[in-house]
C-alpha cells in the first residue's frame, strides 16, 4: 500500500512571541490527530519541551527536544536522522508539528524538505505559521534603529519570520481594540506582503481547522480548492481575520529558500545560558531582581522552573523583555518536576534560561545572587 506524505507544519516567531502556549491549547483541543512535536530551543534546556509533554499525556503526542536551535541549519547532523525517526514510525503519526526557534527563520527546514529527494517522498509541508507578539509589534520593537544593533538584528530577523510564512496569528491580542488589531495587520502586510492569511488568536487560542490539514504547498491544487480560514465561522476563541483582505489568495510560493541564517551564526551577540541555584527562593526578591536584570541588560527572554520556600510545586516564570510572570497554576507546571511538601530537600534546582543580546552571564548572576541571597550560578 502507498503511503502518504506525512504532512509537516512549521511554526516559527521571535522569542517569547507565544509559541509553546498556543502550541500547548492546541494539544488539549485537537482529539483526532496524533502528533508528534519538535521543539527546537536556542538554548541547552528545553523548558518549552516539558510544558508540552505535561498538556500531552499518554501517546497520542509525542514531543521530540533539540537543544541549540540549529535545527536543518549548515552542517546540522540531527535533523536527517530525526526525521528518519518519524518516518519510521509514521503508523502512528498523523501530523508534524515544528517549533523553530524563537532566533531562526523557518527557511531551512523548509529547503531541506522540499530539496531532498527522500524527504520529499516521506513528507509534505501543509504550512508555515509566524506567531507574533501583537504588543510588542504595535509599541514598535521590532523597528530597525540606525544606532542598535540589537534592535537591527531584531527587526531583520522578524521580518524573515513573516515573509517565510504562509499564516501570520496575532497573538495577546485580549486587551486590543479594533483598531489596534487592523493597524496591527498593516504592519505585518507593510513587512510582509506575501503572507496569505492573518489570523487572530484569543487566548492564545487556533483551531485546528486553521492550523492542521491546510495543504498550503500541495502542488497543482488552486489556493481555493483548500479549507481555508473565514470570516463566517463563530467561535469565541478562533482566529479570525479582521476583514475580506486578510486573505490575500496568493497562489502556493516559494520563500527564497537560499536566504536562510541563522541568527546566532549570523550575529553572535545572540547569547543563551542557564542559571541554577539549589536554594528555595523568595518570590518577591526574585522577582525583584529579575526586573532588575531586565533593565540593565538586553534580555529579550527568561524561563524557568523555580522552587520557592515552602511551596509543593515550583513556579513556571515566563519573561519577555521587561514583561515577566511568574505562574503557580498546576497545568502550567510539568509533573516531573513536583516535589512532595514533606520532602524539599530532594527537590530539583531551580533553573532558568537567558537569552539576550550581548548580555553578560556572571553579571546577571551577580544581581540573582544579590537580591535573593542565594546561590545563582
Amino acid at each position: 500500500m502507498i503511503q502518504l506524505p506525512l504532512p509537516i507544519t512549521i511554526v516559527t516567531g521571535f522569542l517569547g512571541a507565544g509559541k509553546t502556549t498556543l502550541l500547548s491549547n492546541l494539544l488539549r483541543e485537537t482529539k483526532k490527530r496524533r502528533l508528534a512535536i519538535v521543539v527546537n530551543e536556542f538554548g541547552e534546556a528545553s523548558i518549552d519541551g516539558a510544558l508540552l509533554r505535561d498538556d500531552s499525556p499518554g501517546d497520542r503526542v509525542q514531543v521530540q527536544d533539540v537543544a541549540n536551535g540549529l535545527l536543518a541549519y549548515g552542517e546540522d547532523r540531527v535533523f536527517m536522522p530525526l526525521m528518519a525517526q518519524l518516518h519510521a514510525r509514521r503508523a502512528l503519526i498523523d501530523h508534524v508539528v515544528i517549533e523553530t526557534s524563537g532566533l531562526a527563520a523557518p527557511s531551512a527546514v523548509m529547503e531541506r524538505l522540499q530539496s531532498d529527494d527522500v524527504l520529499a517522498e516521506r513528507f509534505v509541508l501543509d504550512a508555515s505559521l509566524a506567531i507574533v507578539d501583537t504588543p510588542l509589534l504595535l509599541a514598535g520593537q521590532f523597528d530597525a534603529s540606525a544606532s542598535d544593533a540589537a534592535a537591527n538584528s531584531i527587526a531583520d530577523l522578524f521580518c524573515q519570520q513573516l515573509s517565510h510564512a504562509d499564516i501570520v496569528v496575532l497573538n495577546k491580542i485580549d486587551g486590543l481594540d479594533k483598531h489596534a488589531l487592523i493597524e496591527a495587520e498593516t504592519r505585518i502586510r507593510a513587512l510582509a506582503p506575501s503572507v496569505r492569511f492573518i489570523e487572530l488568536a484569543y487566548q492564545a487560542r487556533l483551531e485546528s481547522q486553521l492550523t492542521l490539514g491546510l495543504h498550503l504547498h500541495t502542488a497543482a491544487q488552486p489556493i481555493h480548492a483548500h479549507r481555508q480560514p473565514t470570516s463566517t465561522q463563530a467561535s469565541s476563541g478562533l482566529s479570525r481575520p479582521l476583514d475580506g483582505h486578510s486573505h490575500s489568495g496568493l497562489a502556493p510560493h516559494l520563500h527564497g529558500l537560499t536566504t536562510h541564517t541563522h541568527f546566532h551564526e549570523h550575529d553572535p551577540g545572540w547569547q543563551s545560558f542557564v542559571l541554577n541555584c539549589p536554594q528555595p527562593q523568595n518570590e518577591a526578591a526574585l522577582m525583584r531582581a529579575l526586573a532588575q536584570v531586565s533593565s540593565d541588560q538586553a534580555v529579550m527572554r527568561v524561563k524557568g522552573f523555580v522552587y520557592i520556600e515552602g511551596a509543593c510545586r515550583p513556579l513556571l516564570v515566563q519573561g519577555v523583555r521587561t514583561r515577566i510572570r511568574a505562574y503557580d497554576e498546576p497545568r502550567h507546571i510539568a509533573h516531573s518536576r513536583a516535589s512532595p511538601c514533606n520532602n524539599q530537600a530532594q527537590q530539583s534546582p531551580s533553573e532558568l534560561v537567558f537569552i539576550g543580546y550581548h548580555i553578560n552571564r556572571e553579571s546577571v548572576a551577580e544581581t540573582l545572587r544579590r537580591f535573593t541571597t542565594t546561590d545563582w550560578h
